[in-house]
């Protein structure tokens, strides 16, 4: 849910005085340590009861319990941890995610030591195959606001006139002003004490 919801919304939100979407932006700021905390969260709940559940079926079942654990407990992680909540995200993203806000900011100051931990690691191993991470330039930036453009025009939220003066405004940095201007030697005038 935090890495699909729309950063321009929130701050719109956040700007119109809305308190969780206040908290939210703040999140939206560092956005690895975000889903890092998040992912450090899920897999501890994960791991828990999948330990709790194979030893409750060890003693109920002996060692066939642990054949029913891994069954069960993989039926409810891929339904109830995975599949459920990232449908629920996706239908409503803004008002789950304004909702889960503050316990989202109490998780990661929690989990935020162990995720810095991780995501060093992270960033030592991805230096090793990758030399120099690429960091976003504004040229990207403008290429995602039209591929965003194009998409909305497919779909139909945007009509052509209205996309084509979002182009236009992308393009006017690469725009030199003699391309557009005319020249005074151009230009028919009237005296205004004619009229």
């Amino acid at each position: 849910m935090i890495t699909v919801i729309s950063r321009a919304k929130v701050n719109r939100l956040s700007q119109d005085g809305d308190k969780s979407a206040q908290k939210l932006e703040k999140l939206l700021k560092d956005r690895e340590k975000v889903i890092s905390s998040m992912l450090i969260g899920n897999n501890i709940v994960n791991i828990l009861a999948s330990v709790l559940a194979t030893s409750i079926f060890l003693k109920i079942f002996g060692e066939a319990g642990l054949i029913y654990a891994t069954i069960s407990m993989t039926i409810l992680v891929i339904i109830f941890a995975e599949i459920a909540p990232k449908t629920v995200a996706l239908k409503a993203t803004d008002k789950i995610a304004k909702i889960l806000a503050p316990l989202i900011t109490i998780l990661v100051l929690i989990l935020s030591p162990l995720a810095a931990i991780a995501q060093k690691l992270v960033n030592i191993i991805i230096s090793i195959f990758i030399r120099n991470p690429q960091a976003t330039t504004k040229e990207e930036e403008i290429k995602e606001i039209r591929d965003i453009v194009d998409l909305k025009h497919q779909e139909g939220s945007i009509v052509k006139y209205d996309k084509d003066l979002i182009d236009g405004v992308l393009d006017l940095s690469d725009i030199e002003i003699g391309e557009i201007m005319v020249h005074r030697r151009e230009i028919s005038c009237i005296n205004m004490d004619l009229a």
